[in-house]
């Protein structure tokens, strides 16, 4: 199934205002957010996203420290609401025992932070990985969960935590997303696939998304 957590313009405010809703097309395996539908996602999920919130990857003193890198270009760092909401959202398959996650176009790993301190509650076999076109921030990616899991007290107050985490498989490989599993080397493998920049305006994107999602299991769900 597929879930899509707005577009490349519209998913901060989408993430702001924490909104659920299905496809209006009637498609099932699609999710989108929606402010029509305020009240239901509030009864369903306002809950667990509180409880995301209190995730010690989602500090901001964690995050500006480790994760935003400048280059050339400007400032990588990742929205705190989006990424609450993506793992609130796809919190019933972070959690299992055996989750398989793909972070696609994943920067400097911040998200993948999120994933890996959810998945590690019931980790037995499972893994998180990301894969970046940029060479710095793929650099800034692998130095950056080095130090986060370097017994690094100055962000865990519990060395269990801090335990599991480090315990959890991971990798930040460099690559172009739009022709990740385009081998379909990768089919059916995935519970959770999260497409982050690795979109632009104005590309053409429907071999990619179908490659995408034939790397899904069955039940899983991908977040564009």
């Amino acid at each position: 199934s597929l879930s899509i957590v707005g577009s490349s313009a519209d998913r901060s405010s989408a993430a702001r205002s924490g909104l659920l809703a299905a496809d209006p097309g009637g498609n099932d395996a699609f999710v989108s957010y929606d402010p029509k539908f305020e009240a239901v996602w509030a009864q369903d999920k306002i809950d667990r996203a509180h409880e995301i919130l209190k995730l010690t990857t989602l500090k901001a003193n964690l995050r500006q420290n480790i994760f935003q890198f400048r280059n050339d270009e400007g400032t990588d760092v990742a929205g705190k609401t989006i990424h609450v909401a993506i793992a609130t959202e796809m919190f019933d398959k972070l959690t299992q025992s055996d989750a398989q996650v793909m972070d696609l176009g994943c920067g400097a790993g911040a998200l993948m932070a999120v994933f890996i301190e959810v998945v590690s509650s019931n980790c037995d076999n499972c893994k998180v990985e990301g894969v970046e076109y940029d060479d710095h921030l793929v650099d800034g990616a692998e130095f950056a969960f080095e130090y986060l899991f370097s017994d690094n007290e100055r962000f865990f107050d519990s060395e269990e935590k801090l335990g599991k985490m480090k315990g959890v498989s991971k990798s930040v490989t460099q690559g172009d997303a739009t022709a990740w599993n385009s081998d379909f080397l990768e089919n059916g493998k995935y519970d959770v696939i999260n497409v982050g920049f690795a979109i632009l305006a104005g590309g053409t994107w429907s071999t990619a998304f179908e490659n995408w999602k034939k790397a899904l299991k069955d039940g899983g769900k991908l977040i564009v």
